[in-house]
């Protein structure tokens, strides 16, 4: 059995995942093989997949008859796959060369890590990511906010995070069933298996020297219904984290929170506001979902709330994120009443 299965995702993207492929064969660490899973694609991907891979030993080719998911495609990738650890990779990138060895090294570090994220590269945008001080962290709802780290990467290997960046991750295979809730489909996906995790007792950190090259969003940008279906699932999915992941007593504490990021969202973003809506009735049609999804997610808790919330934010959203001026100072104002807020309700965050 090799240590380390890799689960590439494809779907009607042969020519980006051969890419992939390729520069993960060139890795220095060697006790690995790549599980590839195409999800449904309607174009060629399979003919080319197995033209380039077919006769290589080192390669798996699973074929999906429909579209899984993000979720549901890797799930059967980590199903058909046999190791110790397992990496999930998305198509859309390049690896360099000591990229598998750093993620390997982080999550052998000790016994208390769950998971290791790569050190993402966007678009070939360079960040200085060797001496950058600031990284993203998440709010409670899963969005973005920027937290500055107490001293540059570059003068340390690993930095402890609250959730996984799904583009590139290791996690112990023993410590779930499955990485994903297949009903996600795609979005939070990420942050749920992150949440899971610590709920166990486990940290998830980010390798600043595993680095990956990401073409982003690519699958999103490719037509304007799949991009209103993703925001309809990413917001869906932000708020089933938060009712099947909080104890009872801190839903009701962070209700206002919740209230104000999504008010906050739809505000920044009307013309989004039907298709949001539409993910909000889900939820309330759907409450004995909810709980079944709930009491599968509780079973697996070790830690009580408020040694896990500590790795999040206060802040409803980042206001580096925002360009209009307006809504920026309305959204400071927002976050230092949420700081205040959560100082009240005795719930620390990662900045207190």
């Amino acid at each position: 059995m090799v240590k380390v299965s890799v689960i590439i995702l494809n779907w009607n993207q042969a020519d980006f995942t051969v890419d992939c492929v390729k520069s993960v064969l060139k890795q220095l660490f060697k006790d690995f093989n790549i599980v590839i899973v195409d999800n449904g694609s309607t174009d060629n991907s399979v003919e080319m997949l197995r033209k380039e891979f077919g006769k290589n030993k080192k390669v798996k080719i699973f074929c999906n008859k429909n579209n899984e998911g993000y979720a549901g495609g890797n799930n059967v990738g980590v199903e058909n796959s046999k190791s110790k650890y397992v990496v999930i990779l998305n198509n859309d990138t390049t690896v360099e060369k000591e990229w598998l060895t750093e993620l390997v090294r982080g999550i052998e570090s000790s016994d208390d890590v769950g998971s290791v994220s790569s050190n993402e590269i966007r678009n070939n945008v360079k960040e200085d990511v060797n001496y950058k001080t600031t990284g993203v962290a998440h709010s409670l709802l899963g969005y973005p906010v920027r937290y500055k780290y107490d001293k540059p990467l570059k003068e340390t290997d690993f930095v402890e995070l609250f959730p996984i960046r799904g583009v590139s991750f290791i996690y112990r295979r023993d410590l779930v069933k499955m990485p994903f809730d297949k009903d996600y489909f795609i979005y939070a996906e990420d942050f749920y298996l992150g949440w899971i995790l610590k709920m166990k007792g486990y940290r998830n950190l980010l390798s600043t020297k595993s680095i990956v090259n990401h073409y982003h969003n690519l699958t999103k940008k490719s037509s304007k219904k799949i991009n209103k279906y993703f925001i309809y699932l990413g917001e869906r999915n932000k708020l089933i984290n938060v009712f099947t992941f909080l104890e009872i007593k801190n839903i009701v504490r962070l209700l206002i929170p919740v209230l104000l990021s999504t008010i906050l969202i739809n505000v920044f973003e009307p013309r989004k506001i039907p298709i949001r809506v539409k993910s909000y009735w889900w939820l309330i049609t759907h409450i004995g979902t909810l709980r079944k999804k709930r009491k599968n997610v509780q079973v697996q808790r070790k830690l009580p709330d408020r040694k896990v919330l500590r790795y999040l934010s206060y802040k409803v959203y980042g206001e580096t994120f925002v360009k209009n001026p307006v809504f920026k100072l309305l959204l400071s104002l927002i976050n230092f009443f949420m700081f205040i807020y959560y100082k009240l309700v005795g719930l620390k965050t990662i900045e207190m």
